[in-house]
């Protein structure tokens, strides 16, 4: 019976935690669209590209892209060949009379050998090797933008779609403390080249929040027969707190490290994205199996 005593207090403390804990939370409530578990913020695009979050007539909207003129445009009522749009693989955005709309690519992009023609073809042209013409931005970085100008602009959106955002809007734990990388951090920043950037913030805090930047450059390997090998250089640098510096842990947690030996990745497709799972539900699943083995005992020591 001990056992069960002590695995019901375990659950009412957590639920306890749950309901209001003595630390400060971060809050990350951010708007957007009902889509899934995790939701789309507004004005994003869902990483396979069916589904753009909009906001009209002030209400948030979720796009089907195929099907809901506007969608694939971000929400433009025309569409501007080269500007990155949202469509699923082997689509692309094309004006129609109802607004623009994602329509099946007819050819290769890889074909196209001239701008007019990749951009005509629905495709994105990239200044990379003299220019190469290609279905979907995802297999670069913001290291393919030359100057300041153009990584900010980010054309291409690679701060939240190129390589190395996998991780934002993610959240880990490490050593019994919770982060997380918020999507809507995720950008490129120029620093004498442009790089990829974003935030990794301490969930909870006892009023100093702990927070760094990670600042990522790639070495990004030819995609041959689906595959690429991915190098990367990663700078931390504190926001706030980490009095004693950032933890190794955390900075392996977060992918903030050095990886002069190479991951392979899936290219020539867009990132798809785990589900999240968030602290709160974590925290209410532990109770309830809490809840559960504390139950099971108490019929164990009745029978």
């Amino acid at each position: 019976m001990k056992k069960g005593l002590l695995i019901l207090l375990v659950g009412i403390f957590i639920v306890n935690i749950v309901n209001g804990a003595s630390e400060t939370e971060s809050n990350f409530t951010i708007s957007g669209c009902n889509f899934g578990e995790t939701g789309l913020i507004n004005g994003s695009c869902s990483p396979n590209g069916d589904y753009f979050c909009g906001y009209k007539d002030d209400n948030y909207i979720l796009y089907d892209t195929i099907y809901d003129p506007t969608g694939c445009s971000y929400g433009a009522t025309t569409y501007t060949p080269g500007q990155l749009f949202c469509c699923p693989v082997e689509y692309f955005c094309e004006n129609d009379a109802e607004g623009p709309i994602c329509n099946l690519r007819e050819g290769l992009c890889a074909d196209q050998l001239t701008q007019s023609d990749c951009e005509d073809m629905g495709c994105y042209w990239l200044l990379v090797d003299g220019g190469i013409c290609v279905e979907s931005p995802s297999d670069y970085s913001c290291d393919i933008y030359p100057n300041q100008e153009t990584c900010t602009e980010d054309r291409f959106g690679l701060g939240q779609r190129g390589i190395g955002t996998e991780i934002c809007g993610t959240y880990f734990t490490t050593d019994g403390t919770g982060y997380v990388i918020p999507f809507e951090s995720c950008r490129c920043e120029w620093d004498s080249v442009c790089r990829l950037a974003y935030d990794i913030v301490e969930e909870f805090n006892n009023g100093t929040e702990n927070s760094f930047e990670c600042i990522k450059s790639f070495d990004i390997g030819e995609c041959i027969d689906g595959i690429q090998l991915i190098k990367w250089n990663a700078t931390p640098q504190i926001i706030s707190g980490y009095a004693s510096g950032i933890p190794l842990s955390v900075l392996e947690a977060a992918n903030c490290v050095d990886n002069a030996i190479g991951a392979e990745r899936e290219c020539g497709m867009p990132i798809l994205k785990l589900l999240g799972f968030s602290l709160l539900s974590f925290l209410i699943s532990l109770g309830i199996v809490s809840l559960f083995y504390f139950i099971r005992e108490l019929k164990n020591q009745y029978d």
